[in-house]
């Protein structure tokens, strides 16, 4: 609940054995309510909501990873990712199953740009992904230069339309890229 947390040089687990729990799959690493939280070349590992912004702050991340399944990063707030590898988990322990979502905003009034994605890659070991979908309120998640490592997997809508309380208000993509360089990011 603090301001200006600083996190650098870690990784950071939620123990939940995923894949024997059944329907208790949310497994929150960090569910920040502070403000101007950093985290620097910080590995978070889990499944559902694995980083939940759970106030209308600022928050950075810059280099690490976050690994997750479903909605792994959720909230709210104005969250810019820089340089973050997004690793979709396997929905199944043994296969690549399921269709993984990154993100789920719900912003708060006060938040003028919801979730950022710059210069992030994207490892898909799900069956198929989407880059996010709405949770609730004017929900904004931008994807700019992102390098999309296997980008036959990702739904053709690129996002989850109907969202899951409420459709999409500002969901954008810009210079989408395999990782030979190939601009993915549909021309419509």
């Amino acid at each position: 609940t603090g301001s200006n947390t600083y996190i650098q040089d870690v990784t950071l687990q939620n123990a939940l054995d995923y894949y024997s729990s059944g329907a208790a799959g949310r497994a929150v690493v960090i569910q920040d309510k502070g403000n101007r939280t950093i985290c620097k070349n910080v590995k978070m590992l889990s499944y559902q909501d694995t980083y939940y912004s759970n106030a209308d702050g600022q928050y950075y991340f810059e280099g690490g990873e976050i690994h997750g399944t479903v909605d792994y990063l959720c909230g709210s707030g104005d969250v810019f990712y820089n340089k973050v590898k997004l690793v979709n988990e396997s929905r199944a322990k043994d296969s690549k199953y399921g269709e993984d979502v990154i993100a789920a905003p719900y912003p708060g009034e006060s938040c003028k740009y919801g979730y950022v994605f710059d210069s992030c890659t994207i490892v898909n070991n799900a069956a198929s992904f989407s880059l996010g979908r709405s949770w609730g309120g004017n929900s904004k998640l931008t994807y700019l230069n992102t390098i999309i490592e296997q980008p036959s997997e990702i739904k053709s809508t690129r996002f989850t339309p109907d969202g899951m309380n409420t459709a999409a208000y500002q969901f954008k993509e810009y210079n989408s890229m395999d990782t030979e360089g190939n601009i993915v990011t549909p021309a419509t």
